[in-house]
């Protein structure tokens, strides 16, 4: 297995976007696991996931400990009260069944269009564990991290020391109350040995101009002021998610009748996919209290998608 600093050396070398580029690093061991072979029926939007699920002994969880991830997100999307508890077991094994065959490149938890691809991440983070990848982009050597601030900052620290070759290096800093309490998330976008050093100095902190901090005490899509009265997100919730989770392609809800929907049309697929998920969850994991009434969040939607 490659060491850090000579993955790195390999990894960098690679074009963006090459999933063969991607990797997990754990900076307090300095084991690399390489992301290369996806494996059958892998979808690109997900195979962190797939890999997690398919290999939690790599990173010291078992799957007991994924299943109770799942219901404890579950849980923080849809609201512990409104949980129908045994059908939200069915379902999480039902979702680690389908992330291992490969089945999805989405599942849903509530949240329209809702990729979980970062929502294994956090278990996984949790344990030391940093997402990565390397590539040459627009001519410089750039590494990407993300995770918590600890171990992304042991990893910069690691390139400093013994990576020179690499130019720029760009992370997504999760739950970074070590640094500045309150805040949910920090970008950082570091250019050189000298801001590399720097960086580690302050462990994490970003020098002003430097780093982008969401200081949100939560997500404005988990708040009122992130949602539709009439269900859903309003685009500030949209936005919100989206810059929660780097890479999600949640949208604005498809609110077009459908007779006057293009068969076969993007938007006419969106809708499809989400009432099929979203009756589904009504049926499966929401309590009868909560389906019944007309005014709970997952009718509203419903109403919304005109489903």
């Amino acid at each position: 297995m490659l060491g850090f600093k000579d993955y790195l050396l390999e990894s960098v070398q690679r074009t963006i976007g090459n999933v063969e580029g991607s990797f997990f690093y754990h900076p307090s061991t300095n084991q690399v696991i390489h992301i290369n072979d996806k494996g059958p029926g892998i979808n690109s939007a997900t195979y962190h996931a797939n890999y997690i699920v398919r290999n939690p002994h790599l990173f010291g969880v078992t799957e007991n400990d994924i299943h109770s991830h799942l219901i404890k997100q579950m849980e923080k999307i849809n609201g512990a009260e409104n949980l129908n508890r045994s059908h939200a077991q069915e379902y999480a094994d039902h979702l680690i069944g389908a992330l291992k065959s490969g089945q999805y490149s989405t599942a849903s938890f509530g949240t329209e269009d809702d990729p979980q691809e970062d929502q294994l991440l956090g278990l996984i983070f949790g344990k030391g564990w940093l997402r990565g990848s390397g590539s040459v982009y627009q001519g410089k050597k750039t590494v990407y991290l993300h995770g918590n601030n600890g171990d992304a900052t042991r990893a910069v620290r690691q390139i400093s020391k013994n990576h020179p070759n690499v130019d720029t290096v760009r992370i997504d800093v999760e739950n970074p109350n070590d640094v500045i309490p309150g805040a949910r998330k920090i970008e950082h976008s570091l250019e050189g040995a000298e801001e590399f050093a720097d960086h580690v100095l302050r462990n994490g902190m970003p020098r002003k101009g430097r780093g982008t901090v969401l200081a949100e005490a939560s997500a404005a899509w988990q708040r009122s002021e992130g949602k539709d009265p009439e269900g859903g997100l309003n685009r500030k919730g949209v936005a919100s998610y989206r810059r929660e989770n780097p890479g999600s392609k949640l949208s604005m809800a498809v609110t077009t009748k459908p007779s006057k929907l293009k068969p076969g049309s993007k938007a006419a697929k969106r809708r499809k996919s989400f009432c099929s998920r979203m009756k589904g969850m009504k049926a499966k994991l929401t309590s009868a209290k909560t389906a019944r009434d007309p005014d709970s969040r997952i009718n509203k939607s419903l109403r919304k998608w005109n489903c």
